[in-house]
Formats: C-alpha cells, sequence, structure tokens
C-alpha cells in the first residue's frame, strides 16, 4: 500500500482492489463453509433428511427475527436490549426449538457479513448452546470475542447483558453451562460476581472451594486471635 513507485490513482486502485478481496472474498468463504457444515450434518435416516431440510429453509427463510438482526447488524454494540428480543416471542414467551434451528439459520446469513458484531457472535453462541450443539473453533473464538468487547461496557450495560444471558442459561444444558461459565468466569470482575455465576449454574465445585477458602481464613484469624490472648 505504501509502494512509492505507484502513482496516487494506482495507490488507491490497489487499496480498493484489497478491501474487494478482503471484504467480498471472505463472506465467499464463510458462505460456503456453512453450506459444507450443513451437508456434513446430513445423514441417510429419515429423522436426518428432515433436519438437514431444515436446516437449508432457515437459511434463506425470512423471519420476524430477520429484522430484528438486520438491525443489530447495522448498529454493532448498540441498542444491546434488541439482542435477547430474538429468543421470545410476541408473548415473551421463550421460542421453541424449530423457532431457535431458524434463528440459527438467519445468523449464519448475516454473520457472512458482519463477522466482527458483538451482538451477532453472542447471538450465535447462545444459540448454538441452547440447540445442544458445540462450537467449531472460529465461533468459539467469536463467542469469546463477544464476551471480551461487552466486559469493557459500562456497568448498567455489562450488569444488563449479563443478567440476559443468566436468565437463558436456565434452557442450557450441563455441556453448554460449563462452555458458558468458563467465559463468564475469565470476564468476571469480582469474587463475589464470579461466585453469583457459580451458583446460577450450579458449579458446586467452585461454590465449595470458594467457601473452603473463607474457612481457612476465618480459621486462621481465629488462631491469631487466640495467640494473641494467651
Amino acid at each position: 500500500m505504501n509502494d512509492v513507485d505507484l502513482s496516487k490513482f494506482e495507490r488507491l486502485a490497489k487499496i480498493l482492489l484489497q478491501w474487494s478481496y478482503d471484504k467480498f472474498g471472505t463472506n465467499r468463504r464463510e458462505s460456503l463453509k456453512n453450506v459444507y457444515e450443513n451437508c456434513l450434518k446430513y445423514d441417510d435416516t429419515i429423522e436426518g433428511k428432515e433436519s438437514f431440510k431444515k436446516s437449508l429453509e432457515a437459511y434463506f427463510k425470512f423471519t420476524d427475527s430477520t429484522y430484528i438482526l438486520q438491525h443489530i447488524a447495522e448498529n454493532n454494540n448498540k441498542d444491546i436490549s434488541k439482542w435477547f428480543e430474538v429468543f421470545y416471542d410476541e408473548h415473551n414467551n421463550f421460542i421453541n426449538n424449530d423457532s431457535l434451528i431458524d434463528l440459527k439459520g438467519n445468523l449464519q446469513r448475516f454473520i457472512e457479513s458482519f463477522q466482527s458484531n458483538t451482538g451477532l457472535n453472542l447471538i450465535k453462541g447462545l444459540t448454538s448452546l441452547l440447540l445442544k450443539e458445540s462450537l467449531n473453533q472460529i465461533e468459539e473464538q467469536r463467542f469469546s470475542k463477544a464476551f471480551e468487547v461487552i466486559s469493557k461496557y459500562e456497568v448498567s450495560q455489562f450488569d444488563y447483558v449479563i443478567d440476559q444471558i443468566l436468565e437463558l442459561s436456565k434452557k442450557i444444558n450441563n455441556n453448554g453451562k460449563s462452555i458458558l461459565l468458563n467465559l463468564l468466569y475469565k470476564y468476571s470482575k469480582t469474587e463475589e460476581e464470579k461466585i453469583r455465576f457459580a451458583k446460577e449454574l450450579g458449579d458446586t465445585e467452585t461454590i465449595l472451594i470458594h467457601y473452603n477458602k473463607r474457612l481457612k481464613i476465618i480459621n486462621k484469624n481465629m488462631e491469631y486471635g487466640f495467640r494473641k490472648i494467651g
């Protein structure tokens, strides 16, 4: 880009070509990856064929969530309350499994073009966990990055997002909770916050370790106090 032998026009043209490659080439690769991963999940049974059909239909389907996702895509790190609307219907009830599959398909399409969008990557990770699906390496990285960005929000926004995630965690199985806990612990701001997460998601081991440490401190202080009296 800093080639001094090129004219200003040639340098600008080179920048534009590089941007086009980065933008559209990456989108294309992401699109092919999504199709490939859907095909990998195909199995030659009635249930497998139906599942494969649903995943393809979901990718192209337009739903109420589509318009919300479009708004999230165009307003990165803004209107964070919108992020969680996609998980509830018009009566504020948690959406069913078919709607989660549709949401996943919609997300695949949007993330092809908005791969660094905090809200989309958070929703994608949560949707996969709600569907009892594992995350591939790229999805894990994006999910983790979303938590990293959220951890830098002002306190009220951070607390709101965490509260919503904890509410959704009630619908997630133990494997999914384990993935979620690792990220919550990583970006927790205080020990009290970490213990709150452990209690909400049922991590008894972390809770026991915490209280054992406190008990040791209390015993040590009591022992020191008795020595002073003696």
